[in-house]
């Protein structure tokens, strides 16, 4: 099997696909890998990448995000999925010329749909390790890459939310992993921490346990790597359960929100389809909840550690697996 994608685990859609290689490697499954973009391929898989003049025209399986696709690779299967409720033009068109779509969720099914109806489906995974829950002090966590687009992520929301909610307590905290591209996070609150490095996985892990509650305010979704983490490591999160996260959560494993649908912006998705909007009064009355309810912090905790048994990386592989079997 020739596979062609994106191996570099610095973004979510490159995690996802190393790992379905490395359980391919683990169930010893014949296949060649392709880096696309010339992003970097991890070292463990550098032996399965297929020499340049043995490259297929034609690959089986290509991993690519809808809005990022490219025209000039040929492919007989596509692993995507989708942020918004209409893909526009630009995006969906080329998806025709491919026999079958796979995509994680409900969500990405519908979008995909108008486009190419021949859509099965393998749910993603996560692996992070179970860790108890710390409360000192008590610390929400977010994760977000938002490219420079702050309505893709919302985090300056979300640190305005959290000062405005906490006025005076002195043992919360708010930490906001981002990325050196992403838009400025403005605050003067002590006890907001911005990480905008690119951290190692080791360190990457640390930082995720520090998480008392996790926080995801876009819904603007495909999969959404941080929530499945945060529910590995038995950790509930406040997020909307709409888009492709509320296709695999259910409220006793998180402090749910409200949203509506709003258009896409022009960014990314050129205003096309409508995306969920959580509400971020409700993101601060979560956060506000949470704090004053620490049992039920761990109870919605358990839930979500119990839910994320379903959604690991092995299962994810497996499920592959068993769809190539049928496909090739």
């Amino acid at each position: 099997m020739h596979i062609i994608g994106s191996f570099y685990e610095a973004n979510g859609y490159g995690q996802f696909t190393a790992a379905i290689m490395r359980h391919l490697v683990r169930m010893k499954q014949p296949f060649t890998i392709t880096s696309l973009f010339s992003h970097p391929v991890p070292p463990d898989l550098l032996p399965y990448v297929c020499p340049a003049n043995q490259r297929p025209k034609t690959f089986d399986v290509m991993f690519s995000s809808v809005s990022n696709c490219p025209t000039d690779i040929k492919a007989k299967v596509l692993f995507t999925m989708a942020e918004t409720t209409t893909l526009p033009w630009e995006h969906g068109a080329g998806l025709k010329r491919f026999k079958t779509i796979i995509v994680p969720t409900a969500y990405s099914a519908d979008t995909v749909r108008p486009w190419n109806k021949n859509i099965r489906f393998c749910p993603l995974g996560s692996q992070m390790a179970w860790a108890p829950i710390p409360f000192d002090p008590f610390t929400f966590v977010a994760v977000a890459t938002d490219h420079m687009c702050p309505k893709r992520k919302r985090i300056q929301e979300l640190a305005d939310v959290f000062s405005a909610t906490f006025k005076t307590q002195p043992d919360v905290r708010l930490v906001l992993k981002r990325s050196p591209n992403c838009t400025p996070t403005v605050t003067f609150d002590k006890r907001i921490e911005v990480i905008n490095d690119n951290i190692d996985r080791k360190a990457y892990n640390a930082l995720m346990q520090r998480a008392t509650v996790g926080v995801q305010v876009s819904a603007m979704e495909g999969w959404c790597l941080p929530v499945n983490e945060f529910m590995a490591m038995g950790r509930p999160v406040i997020t909307p359960l709409a888009g492709a996260v509320g296709d695999y959560i259910k409220p006793a494993a998180c402090f749910p929100v409200e949203h509506k649908m709003v258009q896409a912006p022009s960014e990314v998705y050129l205003s096309a389809g409508k995306i969920p909007w959580a509400d971020i009064k409700q993101v601060g009355q979560q956060m506000l909840f949470a704090y004053n309810n620490r049992l039920e912090v761990y109870r919605r905790g358990l839930a979500a550690y119990e839910a994320s048994q379903q959604l690991t990386p092995f299962q994810m592989g497996e499920r592959f697996i068993a769809l190539c079997q049928t496909l090739f």
